[in-house]
């Protein structure tokens, strides 16, 4: 999922992308807007197939990688329970060292959305 919280405030455009390829082509349109733009960012989903129809994979780790390369603030809202994938909590804090914001929330118990669009607009508030 891309974020886009409109420069003037009016609002938060959000986008969905099915699988990892919709995800890295809205992630241009991000990395195109964000250009002179403070408030754009990225929440994303840790598990989604590479290609629509396909099996869910740990394709978000590569939005985020992405996400920090291009400076974009970014928002992980996933639900790790039912995919086992506790074992990344740790691997966290190492990525947001990485990341120019200094922080990447996380959302790991249960996709709350909401929550990932107000992490978002408090983290876009960093940058």
């Amino acid at each position: 999922m891309v974020a886009l919280k409109s420069p003037d405030g009016r609002g938060t455009q959000v986008s969905f992308a099915p699988d990892l390829k919709g995800a890295q082509t809205l992630f241009k349109q991000v990395q195109c807007i964000s250009e002179g733009v403070d408030e754009v960012g990225v929440i994303t989903d840790l598990m989604f197939p590479r290609e629509t129809g396909g099996k869910e994979e740990l394709n978000g780790l590569s939005i985020v990688a992405e996400c920090i390369d291009a400076k974009v603030p970014v928002v992980v809202c996933s639900d790790t329970d039912h995919h086992e994938l506790g074992w990344l909590r740790p691997i966290f804090p190492l990525l947001e060292r990485a990341h120019p914001a200094g922080k990447i929330p996380i959302i790991l118990d249960k996709k709350d959305w909401g929550q990932a669009v107000a992490l978002l607009a408090e983290v876009t508030k960093v940058t």
